[in-house]
């Protein structure tokens, strides 16, 4: 059968007139496999194991049923108000066929009132099979067999592990990588301990914002679309007091509330609906969940540092500048990494998405301290891709209103 499939493989290159191509990109495959198993035989894989856990029964508990029974239906109430609004808080035809397939579970969970398959989802997403756009533990699932596991550890683990200790200067401790693995979380396991493949990256930008943070007494973060809240976490470990509030499709809010509540079970939360969200909140509440049109009720400068890594460039136009309105109002420093050139096009209607230097930041109310690569895109897994088109910029106020 394998013999089969590459001739045809190369009979369809001969058609097209990419034999070199296609015989170039064999070798260096069979380079890459050579490369991943002399680096087993050698001992360098030694202590690391892909770390891929089967779906387990959502944790029991009355805490843990607390925690999801308010999340289930804060996401009741969130379904039931965005299908009355406009176009500006509802998913773009690229995230809505993201949440039609990975998250179907809690989605028909709540539509039949099946609790018991939401609380499932949300205890199981980060080991999910299904890409659901906030994690990359579908790249686990894609291997096959010993080999592709030692490729795998080699050529992406490894890779971006001695990237981040070149970063650091090798100061760091592996210790700093691992987080709480609520929601059961995927990545690699070094004697034992685990990392997960996004954890180089979150360190290394957690550090720089929350050396922003520091010297507040009780900095306030928020975040639109934080997906389940990694590189707050990242960011916010270092303080005792804090306010975080996260801002994000209903689907995806689901899966921060529960990972960041599970975290921090001292931090005192507020999910849409339990109480009238108001500027003032971050001032009552440790850990704020709103869908992402409660934005609006958020007070001038109330917010010290505001993020946004991707969904600005994932959303129709109108939808990401009135977003980015609602953040300038609210933020005192800004930080978002976006495309730089590449354009998401959208369904029928619905146009395309801006790329960041399309983002309409006043230049006379806030001044660009930074603009860099992102160096997750830029490098992971292989050599600098110079294609690569994020960039992370940071913003500083200077009217303060």
């Amino acid at each position: 059968m394998r013999i089969a499939h590459k001739a045809k493989v190369l009979r369809e290159a001969c058609r097209s007139g990419r034999v070199l191509a296609t015989l170039g990109s064999y070798i260096m495959y069979k380079r890459r496999c050579l490369g991943a198993l002399a680096h087993h035989w050698s001992g360098r894989l030694n202590g690391l194991a892909v770390h891929l856990p089967p779906y387990m029964p959502a944790p029991e508990g009355e805490r843990e049923t607390e925690i999801a029974k308010r999340i289930f239906q804060a996401f009741l109430r969130m379904k039931e108000r965005q299908a009355g609004l406009s176009q500006l808080y509802r998913p773009s035809s690229l995230w809505q066929s993201q949440l039609d397939d990975a998250y179907y579970p809690l989605v028909q969970g709540a539509k039949q009132g099946d609790f018991a398959a939401f609380h499932h989802f949300l205890a199981n997403f980060g080991s999910w099979r299904e890409y659901t756009g906030i994690e990359v533990c579908n790249l686990l699932h894609n291997i096959r067999g010993r080999l592709h596991e030692y490729m795998f550890l080699h050529d992406v683990f490894l890779r971006s592990l001695e990237e981040w200790r070149w970063l650091t200067g090798g100061r760091r401790s592996l210790s700093v990588l691992s987080y709480p693995t609520v929601g059961n979380q995927s990545g690699v396991l070094v004697d034992d301990r685990f990392i997960g493949l996004r954890s180089f990256y979150n360190d290394f930008y957690g550090e720089i914002l929350g050396e922003m943070l520091t010297g507040h007494p009780r900095p306030v973060l928020a975040d639109l679309g934080a997906g389940y809240g990694l590189l707050d976490y990242f960011t916010l470990r270092r303080f005792d007091s804090f306010a975080f509030a996260d801002f994000d499709l209903p689907e995806t809010l689901c899966l921060a509330a529960y990972y960041l509540m599970n975290v921090w079970p001292e931090k005192k939360a507020l999910l849409y609906g339990e109480a009238e969200f108001s500027g003032r909140s971050l001032e009552e509440y440790d850990l704020v969940f709103m869908p992402s049109w409660e934005m609006e009720k958020l007070e001038e400068n109330n917010v010290h540092l505001f993020l946004n890594t991707n969904s600005l460039g994932e959303m129709g136009m109108d939808a990401a500048y009135n977003y980015l309105a609602q953040i300038c109002r609210a933020a005192r420093y800004i930080f978002h990494l976006n495309h730089e050139t590449k354009v998401n096009v959208f369904a029928e209607g619905e146009g395309r998405s801006l790329v960041a230097p399309e983002f309409p930041i006043p230049a006379d109310r806030f001044r660009r301290l930074m603009r860099y690569p992102d160096l997750m895109q830029l490098s992971f897994g292989r050599r600098i891709g110079w294609n690569e088109d994020m960039f992370f910029y940071l913003y500083e106020k200077t009217q303060q209103g």
